[in-house]
């Protein structure tokens, strides 16, 4: 990237490798590795290159603050705005991970995965005011477990039946502001999810249930004047089932 703003000229270069790697053991065995640099541009709303006032005056209605006494000093003018010159989200990360394919419907994985994050963008507050700036990033870790069984591998009687689901956490340390000693929530990041579907399917009919397990996550949402803003998005849990027969 390369541009000017107010004299200013911001410009970056990457290089973003990226590695794939399968070896295959035989036997529907397999381990994974993935390896790679990857970035992504700031959104284009924190790079908007403007600045709003605000103003708003404690000293009018009571109760009034202290500093509105004698040798108080009351801030009454405040302002928020976009940064041109950010630079991108820039991070390395890492899976590695075990397969194992049981011929049809049936397998089972295990992944782990690990990304350092080397920036982080966040809102800033110099003195009155608040922009986006590119702070110190941290990582996100986590592993992620799945499979699924036909169970009429086990017995004949059993023939139609069948489970799938998956099971993941993630953890993650970021705390790219000046003092806060915080870990920062990554918008849409869940502790844990997990879900699991039983099913029977044969002879045209197909009968499903599934179940699914969301934890507390930090929710972007449309606010004011379709400004983003954040809010706590509570555990979900949800389950649906469905019936259904092919002609």
């Amino acid at each position: 990237g390369d541009y000017f703003v107010n004299n200013y000229r911001g410009s970056y270069t990457d290089v973003l490798p990226s590695l794939n790697l399968v070896y295959d053991l035989g036997g529907g065995h397999r381990f994974r590795l993935a390896a790679a640099k990857v970035m992504a541009r700031p959104r284009m709303d924190d790079m908007r290159a403007n600045m709003t006032p605000n103003y708003s005056n404690p000293c009018v209605t009571p109760p009034l603050p202290t500093a509105c006494g004698p040798g108080g000093t009351v801030q009454v003018w405040s302002g928020s705005g976009g940064n041109p010159l950010l630079q991108p989200w820039r991070a390395k990360e890492l899976n590695i991970a075990y397969e194992w394919y049981g011929g049809g419907a049936t397998y089972f994985s295990v992944n782990g995965f690990y990304k350092w994050l080397d920036t982080y963008i966040y809102t800033r507050n110099i003195g009155t005011l608040t922009a986006p700036d590119n702070g110190k990033g941290g990582y996100v870790r986590g592993v992620e477990v799945s499979g699924a069984l036909e169970f009429g591998k086990l017995t004949p009687m059993l023939d139609g039946f069948g489970v799938l689901g998956s099971v993941a956490y993630t953890d993650t340390s970021l705390n790219p502001t000046d003092s806060s000693i915080n870990p920062v929530r990554i918008p849409g990041l869940s502790d844990w999810v997990y879900n699991v579907t039983g099913y029977f399917e044969k002879g045209g009919f197909q009968l499903r249930a599934s179940y699914r397990h969301r934890s507390a996550f930090k929710g972007e949402v449309i606010s004011l004047y379709t400004n983003l803003a954040y809010t706590e998005i509570l555990p979900d849990d949800q389950l649906d089932a469905q019936i259904g027969y092919t002609f």
